[in-house]
């Protein structure tokens, strides 16, 4: 490209702040054209949300004799949604529910782990609306106003041997996602875990769950024609259900994008286990933004929605 008199103009660009790099991936790639082009600049974003970041561009035009126009910075940040996808229930009679299967039997003595993301966007029910229910009420997740001591907590129990009581003022504030996990470890010790940080409270118990069990999310897991009112309002996102490994061995890092059958992307792996084996993961659910119901699960399970309101596929859980 040349100037008026016809000299030669250099174009270019440097990073102001920030990095085109993260993660050990490249945040975004910039490419200067060619020929008649050459004073435009493509900058390509990653598709991988591990290398997401923020960076400034400063661009400048130089002539042979040094003088240099210089752009004001341009700020880019690159960020992606944690996951792909989340399920709306739009009453608290609306809940889904897997089959009653074997699969979902846990042993005696035998590690598991239960995650999800959820978010309130209108008041909770303040005497247990359940979050999610194992065959019956063996184990159930619920938030509560008032008990034991504690105040605006999650609560688990567990039918025989095992209360958890979460951290008062944690994990109930509304328009807010948050990341659980429950966890039995290797010790049999029960966890509940909000963002990462286990709660004070824990439980020990060994009891198997067996007997063709299931899981209901958003409501009390029996038959369809009880506790009818269980539920919430919510969200529910990235649900997987692992039984046979405790994902989570102390106060970890939440996710930084979608789970899989095998781990995930965090952006600190200190107490994760990323190496789950496939076969452990009996369900991953509440992945996806459109369509139905999709179990990404080697099980492939038929999810079946049950009550009155509406299930319904919505947008996943922003970066924040």
């Amino acid at each position: 490209a040349t100037d008026a008199e016809g000299e030669t103009i250099t174009y270019a660009h440097t990073v102001s702040s920030g990095s085109l790099t993260n993660g050990g991936g490249a945040t975004a790639t910039v490419t200067q054209g060619t020929g008649g082009n050459v004073n435009q600049f493509t900058i390509t974003p990653s598709t991988n949300s591990a290398y997401a970041g923020t960076f400034s561009l400063t661009f400048t035009a130089q002539d042979p004799n040094g003088n240099t126009a210089t752009s004001s910075a341009s700020a880019f940040t690159l960020a992606f949604s944690v996951t792909n996808g989340s399920y709306y229930f739009d009453a608290t009679t609306a809940r889904l529910s897997t089959p009653s299967n074997s699969e979902f039997d846990i042993a005696q003595d035998e590690p598991f782990t239960l995650e999800f993301w959820y978010k309130y966007p209108s008041a909770w029910q303040s005497t247990g609306g359940r979050l999610a229910s194992y065959q019956g009420n063996k184990f159930s997740i619920s938030a509560k106003a008032s008990s034991g001591g504690y105040t605006n907590f999650i609560l688990l129990y567990k039918e025989v041997g095992a209360v958890v009581y979460g951290n008062s003022n944690t994990g109930t504030s509304l328009n807010t996602w948050y990341h659980l996990a429950v966890c039995r470890d290797t010790s049999n010790v029960w966890k509940l875990y909000i963002d990462g940080t286990a709660a004070t409270s824990t439980a020990t118990n060994n009891n198997a769950i067996t007997g063709g069990t299931m899981l209901r999310l958003n409501g009390y897991a029996l038959s369809d024609t009880s506790y009818l009112t269980t539920g919430n309002i919510c969200y529910m996102a990235d649900v997987r259900f692992v039984i046979g490994t405790c994902v989570y061995t102390g106060n970890f890092t939440r996710p930084t994008g979608a789970l899989t059958t095998t781990g995930g992307t965090y952006s600190n792996t200190t107490n994760v286990n990323t190496s789950i084996t496939a076969s452990h993961t009996k369900l991953l659910t509440a992945q996806n933004s459109t369509g139905g119901y999709v179990d990404n699960s080697s099980n492939n399970w038929t999810l079946t929605k049950s009550g009155t309101g509406n299930v319904t596929p919505s947008a996943g859980v922003p970066s924040s």
